[in-house]
């Protein structure tokens, strides 16, 4: 984490598990919070990440850009905040909107005993 009291500013790793190689990778991280103290709400706001990836072959690993997503001076989100990230990619630079896949990551912070936030992974 970037920021132990702001979850925002974790740092997630993606992986290529398959043997296909994965190109033309995107990324959407949407998130919903209400932030402290009195700040704004945000409710399923997104960042797109366009091709902020090119290729990906078998093991490798690159970060998800979410970090990037939200930083606002001061502002730290309340327990319970949400985040989905999804990820689409091409196979073998077959770049087809109908041919693209993806996977959707859905987490929400909790407090740790120490005040900071971390992500539990829902599914």
């Amino acid at each position: 984490m970037l920021d132990p009291s702001d979850p925002y500013s974790e740092m997630f790793q993606i992986s290529n598990t398959g043997y296909i190689p994965v190109t033309d990778l995107d990324c959407k991280c949407a998130f919903t919070a209400t932030f402290l103290p009195n700040g704004p709400r945000f409710n399923e706001t997104a960042a797109i990440f366009t091709n902020f990836a090119d290729y990906l072959d078998h093991g490798g690993y690159i970060t998800a850009p979410c970090f990037r997503t939200i930083q606002l001076a001061n502002m730290r989100p309340k327990e319970g905040a949400a985040l989905e990230v999804t990820v689409s990619y091409a196979l073998y630079h077959i770049n087809l909107r109908w041919l693209r896949r993806s996977q959707t990551f859905r987490f929400k912070s909790v407090t740790g005993a120490d005040r900071s936030q971390h992500w539990q992974f829902l599914g």
